[in-house]
């Protein structure tokens, strides 16, 4: 959200996407690594988990040198434009080195191919997840103006019979297609919150 970092992407070229507060769904493919690598990490850590990190470069490298279900490819493969050489590999007898230029033209074909197929398999994944996610869901539209509770997210702050929406709020505008801008009736603090955080009242 800092001017530097938007400056920075800026001269990378990079677009930068903001995900919504507490809708980690906003960065699904990050959430879905995380979970990964925490349970990777907690089938070895000792029974304090103060050792973790001892093993993550171990689990990294098996996560990026397995078969990933989204691009049907391993990532080492795709950064690398080959198979990882692994620790129970047979060495070959016989090592041909190509030329420079050859290598290099042979690299690049390699690995334009090889995206080109990931970036396909990646989009087929995310329409079969969509077709999936919408089947029978409607958006919820809400007016500028509108009065909205918002659903309490900070679960641990929680006790058990602790309302589970507070507000009132107003509906300020909406952002894209599933967030609004709302702002508190009372003290007129302003949140975006996604939709699935919001009933109208």
């Amino acid at each position: 959200m800092a001017k530097l970092f938007e400056a920075v992407a800026s001269r990378c070229g990079v677009h930068h996407i903001k995900a919504t507060t507490y809708h980690p769904q906003t960065n699904g493919l990050t959430e879905r690594m995380n979970a990964t690598i925490a349970a990777s990490i907690g089938a070895y850590v000792n029974q304090q988990q103060s050792d973790w990190d001892e093993f993550l470069p171990f689990i990294t490298f098996a996560y990026n040198t397995s078969r990933q279900e989204s691009t049907k490819m391993a990532p080492f493969t795709l950064m690398f434009g080959r198979d990882p050489t692994l620790p129970f590999d047979i060495p070959k007898g016989i090592v041909a080195l190509s030329a420079v230029n050859d290598y290099y033209l042979q690299l690049r074909r390699f690995l334009d191919q090889a995206k080109s197929t990931a970036r396909y398999s990646v989009k087929q994944q995310q329409d079969i997840y969509k077709t999936r996610f919408d089947t029978g869901r409607r958006d919820m539209i809400l007016q500028v103006g509108q009065k909205v509770f918002l659903k309490q997210m900070m679960a641990k702050n929680l006790r058990k019979f602790s309302p589970k929406f507070y507000g009132p709020f107003e509906v300020m505008k909406q952002e894209g297609r599933l967030n609004y801008v709302v702002k508190h009736v009372n003290d007129g603090h302003i949140e975006k919150a996604h939709v699935s955080r919001i009933s109208p009242i």
